[in-house]
């Protein structure tokens, strides 16, 4: 599921990358962002999953930090689909509104970044129960509770991910573009412990530390 992120673009590189560097290909600087995304969220957020909504690997594989390697990669082909649909959309909706003020732009595009984080986090949650190797204790309360959970991630991926090379008049380094995948990686932790704080599990259960050092308490 991963390579083609890398093989495709490798093999089939679009005019307006050939024309760049390698470091400075806007298809190398997606998966940089993409892959240190994808990884913070499942070594450090698949453990809210675990312990606030009731989520499950049963399939056999090697673990990192307690999560199935598979799930590292597969992250990566989901989130890179994500992100360039995402963008795509946002493009077109800036110019869709570019002749309105500054408050309806930004309105409206705030709009579709949560009415596309919410979507997006509900199609994977409903699709992925065809893969019979993860669920969930409560899956109906997953969808439509969980998914908002989910969708924190998204809420700030979204923005974050469009600004890169938007500008054509400031290109990214491939240090500016880690940079920005590792903040947006801790803005995403830590709204995900404040919802540990004040919203709890689905289960209703409540967890003291964050939740790769959980102590349960009734």
């Amino acid at each position: 599921m991963a390579a083609p992120c890398f093989a495709f673009p490798s093999f089939f590189c679009c005019d307006e990358d050939k024309r760049r560097p390698f470091s400075q290909r806007f298809w190398v600087k997606a998966n940089l962002w993409n892959f240190i995304f994808g990884y913070i969220g499942n070594y450090f957020w698949t453990h809210y999953f675990y312990q606030l909504l009731g989520a499950h690997y049963t399939f056999e594989s090697y673990h990192w930090n307690n999560v199935p390697i598979p799930c590292y990669l597969a992250t990566h082909a989901y989130f890179c689909f994500y992100h360039t649909f995402c963008t795509i959309i946002l493009r077109r909706i800036k110019r869709a509104t570019n002749k309105h003020s500054h408050f309806i732009q930004i309105l409206t595009k705030w709009m579709f970044i949560l009415l596309l984080a919410y979507a997006t986090a509900v199609a994977e949650t409903v699709t992925i129960a065809w893969f019979p190797y993860y669920s969930f204790d409560d899956r109906e309360r997953m969808v439509y509770f969980g998914s908002v959970f989910y969708a924190l991630y998204f809420v700030v991926s979204f923005p974050m991910y469009y600004r890169i090379d938007e500008n054509p008049q400031q290109k990214w380094s491939l240090t500016a573009v880690a940079l920005d995948s590792f903040a947006a990686g801790m803005i995403v932790t830590i709204l995900l412990d404040l919802w540990r704080i004040f919203i709890g599990s689905l289960s209703g259960l409540k967890f003291q530390g964050i939740p790769f050092i959980v102590v349960e308490t009734k």
